[in-house]
This record gives structure tokens, sequence and C-alpha cells, in this order.
């Protein structure tokens, strides 16, 4: 037999192979949000499902029909749940209502503790012109350079640098930063920022966080704990306070198909900024090797009038920016 007649036997085998695979996942991912290797394979959700497609395509092209129809099934399956939080996102901004409302420009990069590109940094920063910044992993090398490079733009902000580990925190702002504090949740190695600005008549409560990997299950709990933690904190400010508009930022360490994302956001009220697929995480070329960890959440009375994931800056994440604006109808009740 030739090799160009045994290409279609070949193909035929990795195809099914492949869908067994895929199926396995897909379906292990559904299982209880409380086993940690559910939770990984529900991040990966996107990548189930590309994979489902390639096996679908492969074996329609082959024909073989009942395994072209059970790849189908597959691929609804993995993107079900990304097509639900493709919905759970916050309203788009009336663009041509833009001159009523003044925008919140809000941007957060996790920026890799050993990157040492601090002009490669500095040059995003100025470039996403935010006018609030939230920094992760900040070392006090970067700390200092960000204080000594942008201090006429952002003269209020706290922070928590580290140079032994992953977990400084940084909030740079324009405005004052009113209640301003450090705060550590599951993880006491885990710092995080809260903070309160004015911005155009409206009073936003912030948050800057930065939750451990989820690996290996204990690291899977520690998340967890300190997303419900978060969570808790949120609401009971937001009742007793009852600001504007809730914004939280910062690399969650889980992508918006997972449950546990799906779990905080609802425990929070809050809502994606936006419905981008981008990854934020190991944003290569080739799509299947990233993730979307880096989140901009808004509470129900912002809307959202642009977003967008930067361009590589020697960290294994991507800055995120956000323009984000007050909805119409909260404008017209203060009037």
């Amino acid at each position: 037999m030739t090799a160009a007649a045994r290409l279609p036997k070949l193909l035929t085998a990795c195809a099914q192979l492949g869908l067994v695979l895929t199926t396995a996942a897909v379906m292990s991912s559904f299982l209880d949000a409380s086993w940690w290797i559910a939770d990984l394979l529900a991040n990966l959700r996107m990548q189930w499902f590309i994979s489902a497609v390639a096996c679908m395509v492969i074996l329609t092209a082959v024909r073989k029909p009942r395994w072209a129809v059970a790849s189908i099934v597959v691929v609804v399956a993995a993107l079900t749940p990304v097509w639900k939080a493709q919905i759970s996102v916050a309203a788009k901004h009336d663009a041509d209502s833009r001159e009523q409302s003044s925008p919140l420009i809000v941007a957060t990069f996790n920026v890799l503790s050993t990157n040492t590109k601090h002009d490669v940094i500095v040059e995003q920063i100025r470039r996403a012109d935010a006018h609030v910044l939230a920094i992760v992993e900040l070392s006090t090398p970067l700390a200092e350079r960000i204080r000594r490079e942008f201090l006429n733009e952002y003269p209020h902000f706290i922070e928590q640098p580290q140079d032994h580990g992953n977990f400084g925190i940084g909030l740079y702002s324009r405005f004052p930063l009113e209640d301003g504090r450090i705060f550590r949740l599951a993880a006491p190695q885990v710092p995080s920022v809260e903070a309160t600005i004015q911005h155009a008549d409206q009073r936003y409560r912030l948050y800057a966080t930065h939750p451990v990997p989820p690996l290996p299950a204990s690291g899977f709990e520690n998340r967890n704990q300190h997303l419900q933690e978060l969570s808790d904190r949120i609401v009971r400010h937001d009742d007793a306070h009852q600001p504007f508009g809730i914004i939280v930022m910062g690399d969650l360490n889980v992508t918006p198909w997972s449950p546990v994302f799906q779990r905080f956001c609802g425990s929070a009220r809050l809502l994606r900024s936006h419905n981008s697929i981008q990854p934020t995480w190991y944003a290569k070329p080739v799509f299947p090797c990233g993730l979307v960890l880096d989140h901009i959440l808004v509470s129900e009375k912002i809307r959202c009038a642009g977003f967008y994931v930067a361009t590589g800056a020697g960290s294994d994440h991507r800055l995120i920016r956000a323009e984000l604006h007050a909805a119409e109808e909260a404008g017209r009740d203060r009037q």
C-alpha cells in the first residue's frame, strides 16, 4: 500500500482517537467544580471546541458519518458554556451618547515578577493612558520605575511590591484613592488592593487582586476561597455604602468558561466588561496556546465602550484596557 493510500486511514485513526480523548475531557469538565482537575479541563473549553471541530472536519472528509455526528455533539457540548459566558457581559455603551458620559478608562497588567523589560512596560502603560491602572506581580524595581515615570500622571497610588514572590501589586490613579488599603484573603502572602474613586459625579469602588494559580488541589482550593472571600467583601461594602459601580481588575487565574468564575461573578453581582475571547496569557499566534485569565469585571450600572488586549511586553500575560461609562438611565436618575 502506498503512502497516499495509507493517509486516509491514518487521518481517520487520529481523528477517532482525538475525538475520544476530547469527549472524555469535555464530559469530565462538567463534573462538580469542587474537583480541581475538572476545573482545569473547564478552563480549556475553547481548546476542546477547536479539537472537536478539527475532528469533525476530518471525519466528514473521510466519510465517517456516525463519527462526524458524534463530533458535532461534542462541539456543541464544548461550546455551550463558552456561549453562556459570552452573553453574561456588561451592556455596550451607546456610541451616539458618548458626549453625555465621560469615560473612565481602566487597565490591568500582570507584568511577570521576573520581567526586566521595564522600558517596554512603561511604553505600554503610557499607550494605555488609563485613569486607573492595576499592576500585578509588581517588583520593587518596577514600582520605583513607575513612580519615577508617572508621578504626574498617577499621583495617587497604593503599592505592595514583592521581590521574592509573584504576588506584588499596585493600584495607580489620577484621582484620589479614598478609603484605600491593602487587604489579604485566603493566602496571607497574597495582597489585594481596594479603594474608592470619584469620577464624573460618580463614586466607584475598585478592587485589584491576583489569587494563587489553581495547581495542585491545594492551590485550587485557595484560589476558590480567595474569590469567595472577595465576593463577600464586595457585597458587604456595596450594601453598606452603595457606590455607583464596582470594578474588579487583575489576573484571576480562571477563565470565563469555568464554573468557579461564573459562581464568583454571580455571588459578587458582577459582569465581564466585554466578550472578547482573545487570550491574555500565552497569547501566541496559534490560538490554542492561550487562555483568558486577566479580567476587568463591572457591576450592572456600568457600560463598556471599548476593550483591547495589548501586544507582548516581556510577560506571559498581556495588558488589558477597558473604556467604561455610566449607564444612561443612571445619569437621568441623578437629574
